[in-house]
């Protein structure tokens, strides 16, 4: 096992099979380094300091380890864990997490050799966009302005309360405390929305456009039991599918069974499941 690292002229030779994995190490500006088997990628060590994910206190220093390749035997997966695991903590982080589908359970035994715990449990479904999706006339949607991002922020905590999301309200109340460059990056990336009622907000929408994901969705307690998730859902779809989307993808946890019927009412299908492991200093 060879580990080549970010400023290796090297790693350009396995650039197509891991940008999916770097750029967003890239973008954040964390060091990473590729453990490869010969020819071929396994895994990827990323260390920088939060926001990453999230999951700490802005500027907590944190290291990120993901499989790119899980067709190497399990010995070899599991060396790269304990290697990566290792190596990150030489730099002397307070958290790592590893994110990966669920029905490797070798590899899930290994983390929780290493010390780590399951943090959440989560499904990816997704959803054709080949059918007109079309809300009812009940609720108005308007664009959350810049200046309104605290207050929005605010409004995903309380319309995605009674989630069984534990990870929710540490990612929630982490983002409060962004920097401002770094909530204009997210508020450029996304589109949030309001969807009003008369007037008034009744619940909320988040949407990643260029990857066609519906990022959060809420309706404030109150509210509830009305239908308007399922209208908030039917926008998210067909803006979607106005902006070129074929299909739309979400992640919802596993035991929110109520979220799911909903989803699966709309069409949507679970195609992964997939936890997260931290470990903590």
């Amino acid at each position: 096992m060879r580990v080549i690292s970010h400023e290796d002229p090297e790693l350009k030779s396995f650039e197509e099979a891991i940008k999916g994995y770097t750029e967003a190490a890239r973008i954040l500006g964390m060091s990473y380094w590729l453990y490869v088997k010969g020819s071929k990628p396994i895994g990827i060590l990323s260390v920088g300091r939060e926001p990453v994910q999230l999951l700490a206190p802005i500027g907590t220093p944190v290291a990120k380890i993901q499989i790119v390749s899980f067709q190497h035997p399990a010995k070899v997966l599991d060396t790269f864990l304990s290697e990566a695991h290792a190596h990150a903590l030489t730099n002397q982080v307070e958290l790592v997490f590893a994110t990966f589908p669920s029905k490797y359970e070798k590899q899930t035994r290994k983390l929780k050799e290493l010390g780590f715990q399951q943090v959440s449990d989560n499904y990816r479904m997704v959803c054709p966009l080949n059918q007109p999706f079309t809300p009812s006339s009940e609720l108005n949607f308007e664009r959350v302005k810049r200046e309104e991002l605290n207050t929005f922020i605010q409004s995903i905590k309380e319309c995605m309360s009674g989630s069984p999301d534990t990870m929710l309200d540490i990612v929630m109340g982490n983002i409060q405390k962004m920097p401002d460059n770094f909530l204009d990056l997210w508020y450029n990336m996304e589109q949030l929305y309001w969807a009003h009622k008369d007037g008034k907000a009744v619940g909320i929408l988040d949407l990643n456009v260029s990857d066609h994901v519906i990022g959060n969705i809420g309706v404030a307690p109150k509210h509830r039991g009305k239908g308007y998730g399922r209208q908030i859902m039917l926008f998210g779809l067909q803006t979607l599918m106005k902006e070129g989307g074929r299909h739309a993808g979400l992640r919802v946890h596993k035991d929110n069974t109520v979220a799911i019927k909903l989803y699966e009412s709309l069409g949507f299908t679970i195609t992964e499941q997939s936890q997260t492991f931290i470990w903590r200093q």
